[in-house]
């Protein structure tokens, strides 16, 4: 029992440490005024489970990678030139992760 619980956690800490991006896209397209569709986001089109672990899909949806994916599916401009990596690390700490 102890193994599926120490792979439950490894596997809840990949997944959160994944969704940091996504979570600091979500965060900055409130900070300025945009109006993301999100239920468009569908989490099986960004992850899959292979032998009991997560993975995130190298092109989710036929998209470049994830960020793109949730700029398509959100009907929001993607510009590469905003870098949201500044919002990373206050997320991570306040949901107590560590970067890696």
């Amino acid at each position: 029992m102890d193994s599926i619980i120490d792979l439950f956690s490894e596997q809840l800490d990949v997944f959160h440490h994944e969704m940091v991006p996504i979570m600091s896209w979500i965060i900055y397209w409130e900070r300025t005024g945009k109006d993301p569709s999100l239920d468009n986001i569908n989490m099986d089109h960004l992850f899959d489970f292979v032998n009991g672990q997560i993975i995130m899909k190298n092109n989710p949806d036929r998209a470049l990678n994830a960020e793109e994916y949730i700029h398509q599916r959100c009907f929001i401009y993607y510009d590469n030139n905003v870098d949201i990596t500044i919002l990373s690390p206050n997320l991570m700490t306040k949901t107590g992760l560590k970067s890696s």
